[in-house]
């Protein structure tokens, strides 16, 4: 009798491919309006499994960056239960930030480079896909309703989920072009769509993060500088699109039809900053902020409307772990962000392109969104493999940047 046995490739590249869906807040919505939030205490759970069953042992990252950085930041999320004003939900959504981290170590572990662009791209043009699948058989469960009601976010949480992982793919597409990784008519075919994607989404901060990413791109990739001037070049390329939004800010506003309050979110700002300020140093507690009827009350009071978040990631962190967990996750950010482009300028490769680029994504991202350290979510899981790659899991063999197989 012959005996059963699976792939384990095969079992590794669904397991990641189950992961990505989910972790792309896709169908959430759809999800507990039809089935309820148990359900999806179920999948994350089953989720939980696949990540730990589909991770390769032992593993071994170099202790430089990417302990010093993140292992820091896990452990100040974990350390905050102790004065967490919401201490479950802490305890729940550390376990889940640590998991979602171990994700992004999967993929590293998994994939090579240009498997992993490869693989992004066509997950996300599969999501959209299904997004505009769902648009013709059932149109109520790709359009948001309350405040944006009507407005188009295909299977994502909000619009401007849609318009993130949209920036994502358009990341990747500009490096495999620019690279030539893959067929190049196919990449420009996905290129369009996720442009497109982000112009549907109807998200104007989605459209300034492309036009700086745009900036970043053509600067970094085409510019040569000299090794003496990198460093004050990095700044330069850092500080002018901020110095030109706060120079410009009312012309910007009116072409996008926006108001110079950001939708609401300046005067949320405030309000929120006068919450840290009671709590500076060590936070409310990981994630226990908003999980709290007695904090969360007060911000809500003032609005007449339950905001999830402070739709700042900077912000978020500050009310979460403090200045602390602010300043360690900074330090680790910049220096990451410091080192791909001083190797990109050495030696000019994909790796280090995406890198600088996703990392700037986010620096400018979490002005307006929160999407550092935040559990179950796309864009942490990237951020921890950008951290990978400069950590060990990559080696030079014949030339060419190897992934280290264990």
């Amino acid at each position: 009798m012959k005996k059963f046995e699976i792939d384990s490739s095969l079992f590794r590249f669904l397991a990641v491919s189950i992961i990505f869906i989910f972790y792309s807040r896709s169908f959430l919505s759809i999800i507990s309006s039809n089935f309820g939030s148990s359900f999806l205490t179920l999948i994350w759970v089953f989720l939980c499994f696949l990540v730990l069953i589909s991770l390769k042992y032992p593993i071994k990252v170099s202790y430089t960056l990417f302990l010093h950085h993140l292992i820091l930041v896990f452990f100040i999320c974990v350390l905050t239960i102790f004065w967490s004003v919401e201490k479950i939900s802490t305890i729940k959504s550390s376990f889940q930030l640590i998991v979602s981290a171990g994700f992004g170590v999967l993929a590293a572990q998994y994939f090579d480079f240009p498997s992993f662009l490869k693989f992004l791209i066509l997950g996300i043009l599969f999501l959209f896909g299904l997004g505009l699948y769902f648009f013709v058989i059932e149109p109520d469960l790709t359009l948001m309703s309350g405040t944006y009601e009507g407005v188009y976010s295909g299977v994502f949480i909000h619009k401007n989920y849609l318009s993130r992982v949209s920036i994502v793919g358009t990341i990747a597409c500009l490096v495999a072009i620019r690279y030539k990784l893959f067929s190049n008519y196919k990449l420009y075919i996905a290129l369009l769509a996720m442009v497109i994607s982000l112009m549907v989404s109807g998200s104007a901060g989605g459209k300034v993060l492309l036009v700086v990413l745009l900036y970043v791109f053509l600067v970094v990739e085409f510019v040569y500088v000299k090794v003496a001037y990198r460093k004050v070049f990095g700044f330069v390329v850092l500080s002018l699109p901020i110095i030109l939004f706060l120079g410009f800010s009312d012309l910007i506003f009116s072409v996008l039809g926006k108001t110079s309050t950001l939708t609401g979110r300046i005067p949320l700002w405030i309000v929120v900053t006068n919450q840290i300020v009671e709590r500076p140093f060590l936070g409310y507690g990981y994630n226990a902020f908003w999980d709290s009827s007695t904090y969360s009350a007060r911000i809500d009071d003032i609005f007449g409307w339950d905001a999830p978040n402070a739709h700042n990631g900077y912000l978020e962190v500050l009310l979460g772990i403090g200045l602390l967990g602010l300043i360690l996750f900074l330090v680790g950010f910049i220096k990451i962000l410091m080192v791909s482009i001083k190797r990109h300028f050495s030696k000019r490769n994909p790796e280090t392109l995406f890198a600088i680029m996703f990392l700037i994504f986010s620096f400018f991202a979490n002005l307006l969104y929160s999407q550092i350290l935040i559990k179950n979510d796309i864009m942490w899981v990237l951020y921890v493999y950008v951290c990978l790659i400069y950590n060990g899991y990559y080696k030079k063999t014949s030339n060419r940047l190897e992934m280290l197989r264990y």
